[in-house]
């Protein structure tokens, strides 16, 4: 490829603590919650539209499997079992008999502050990420104010109304005022009844822009009818294989790893049976039934399959990672990213066009 990926769509320790700044160079706060649910609430019916959109891209990036996240879930946990053991053996030496309560409140408040820390590391890095979709869509990447009607400066920079943020006025590139998203999914009951069908709302991936956009499940289950009988039923089966294809490693070894539950439950349903315990032994297994059954799902399940593997296999297939549209012919822009001529989203693909003049 004659171009790499964008940038600031990466994730990482680095790109989660790096300062936010604009295309000036001056620093800027990250988007907060406050500023998307005050834009939700605008009058602009496609303001309020893009804000929602912008909210679910946060959360659908915030269940990304990126390596720093596992590796702070890795420590978190350690560091929770740790604290827990330690101050249980305490509790136990001093306070007995009520340690063993006293003991279970602490991990209740250790978990809880863990859940909180690792929520908050996410969030600022999938808030860091969404400022280049938010001026690609025609607000600012700081506040989520309208760009709408602001003009450019001589130095061809659009500064924001609000907070003064600057920003390359080519960057605008689908203002939602005049090119409103392309909606690629449609509401299905699926994700509550299978396994593996991810909601509309967690199915968000960057391309190579850095702009969030709509990309299918790993199934294709929920993409909407017109856009899907594009796509033929032999290239359709490909396509859902080599989608599938994306973690099945990991998905065999957590299902494996997790299998360690529901044993250790039908052990300890074995020793009640030999201990003529017949209502533990029954109430075990149950429980280690009902687990089975669960992790017996993990392999169907869209587990290190997101948004983004989805995205690069149908991008590998030569169609757009957005809307499935075929991407051979599609113009280029300046860096030889073929632009989607439907959905506007843009990728690198493996043979990729001259660069536009």
């Amino acid at each position: 490829m004659n171009a790499a990926r964008h940038e600031d769509a990466r994730t990482g320790l680095g790109a989660t603590f790096r300062p936010l700044v604009d295309d000036r160079g001056r620093p800027i706060r990250r988007i907060q919650r406050a500023d998307l649910l005050r834009a939700a609430r605008s009058d602009n019916p496609g303001l309020a539209m893009l804000a929602n959109r912008l909210r679910a891209a946060i959360r659908s990036e915030s269940r990304r499997n990126t390596p720093d996240r596992i590796a702070l879930v890795v420590v978190l946990v350690l560091g929770v079992m740790f604290l827990f053991f330690t101050t249980s053996a305490f509790l136990s030496m001093y306070l007995h008999p009520r340690g063993a309560g006293v003991s279970l409140l602490v991990l209740v408040l250790l978990i809880w502050g863990s859940r909180r820390l690792y929520s908050g590391y996410v969030r600022r890095g999938a808030l860091g990420q969404i400022a280049w979709t938010a001026v690609a869509e025609g607000v600012c990447g700081s506040c989520a104010f309208s760009l709408e009607g602001a003009p450019p400066d001589a130095d061809g920079h659009t500064v924001c109304p609000e907070c003064g943020a600057a920003w390359r006025q080519e960057r605008i590139v689908s203002p939602y005022w005049s090119k409103p998203a392309v909606v690629i999914l449609r509401p299905s009951i699926l994700p509550w009844v299978l396994p593996g069908v991810r909601r509309a709302n967690e199915l968000f991936t960057p391309d190579d822009r850095g702009r969030f956009v709509q990309s299918p499940d790993s199934r294709m289950r929920t993409v909407r009818r017109e856009l899907l009988s594009a796509v033929s039923p032999e290239e359709q089966r490909t396509i859902i294989r080599a989608m599938r294809r994306c973690g099945c490693w990991w998905r065999a070894l957590l299902t494996l790893v997790l299998l360690v539950m529901p044993a250790y439950f039908f052990y300890l349903a074995w020793l009640a049976h030999r201990h003529n315990d017949v209502i533990g032994f029954w109430i075990l297994l149950a429980l280690a039934s009902v687990i089975l059954l669960s992790i017996a799902s993990v392999p169907m399940t869209s587990a290190f399959c997101g948004p983004h593997r989805t995205a690069r296999v149908l991008v590998r297939h030569g169609r757009c990672g957005s809307c499935l549209t075929p991407l051979d012919g599609a113009p280029a822009d300046d860096q030889g990213r073929r632009v989607c001529e439907h959905c506007g989203a843009a990728w690198l693909t493996p043979d990729p066009p001259p660069p536009a003049t």
